[in-house]
């Protein structure tokens, strides 16, 4: 028994497509990474706060992948910090948490006009059932985030709900990321940077 939302038995599952794409590829890949984040709360009632991300892409074909990937293969949510509660609050600065390791799979994310990465960051509880995080669409696809969370409000970088509504989050702006090196995302729970990590 834990505090799983009812919505997220109700709802349609999000199938992911196999690693293999008819999708474009390039032989340099462009990723991403979390290089440098904060976060203001703690919801850990002992030991360290798991900062993680979920994250999945649609491509230009209108297919769901995942880009969380180890030697196991690829995973729809993925810890990348275990935060000290004395941190709380504290930038941590050039850790590099990859979001797209998309080198364990033949898809890329670009074009970026037509590849659609959505994410979002929450506390982890692996003990726990998934909790939303927020959807997205895209070519005519929609894609729903969920992470082991103890309660649906410990997400860190959007809000992935109103009411019992499960709400469209933003999707990562890869062009002006990938341009400009690095994007905030900021607002009272944290501080999250987004970097430019492979490929020139």
């Amino acid at each position: 028994m834990d505090n799983a939302g009812e919505e997220i038995s109700n709802r349609p599952r999000t199938v992911y497509a196999n690693a293999g794409s008819t999708g474009k590829t390039t032989t340099t890949k462009k990723l991403f990474a979390m290089n440098d984040y904060k976060i203001n709360y703690r919801y850990e009632r002992w030991g360290h706060s798991e900062l993680a991300v979920a994250c999945a892409l649609i491509d230009e074909n209108g297919d769901i992948k995942i880009t969380l990937f180890d030697n196991q293969g690829g995973k729809w949510e993925e810890e990348k910090a275990s935060i000290f509660k004395s941190s709380i609050g504290k930038m941590h600065w050039n850790q590099w948490r990859s979001i797209t390791e998309i080198k364990y799979q033949v898809t890329d994310l670009v074009p970026f006009n037509q590849n659609h990465l959505y994410w979002n960051t929450f506390e982890r509880d692996y003990a726990e059932s998934p909790q939303d995080l927020g959807k997205g669409t895209a070519n005519g696809t929609t894609l729903y985030l969920s992470g082991r969370m103890r309660y649906e409000n410990e997400w860190y970088t959007y809000q992935p709900k109103s009411g019992s509504a499960i709400i469209n989050v933003p999707e990562l702006d890869m062009d002006y990321t990938w341009h400009a090196w690095s994007k905030a995302h900021v607002n009272y729970k944290s501080d999250i940077r987004i970097w430019r990590s492979g490929g020139i």
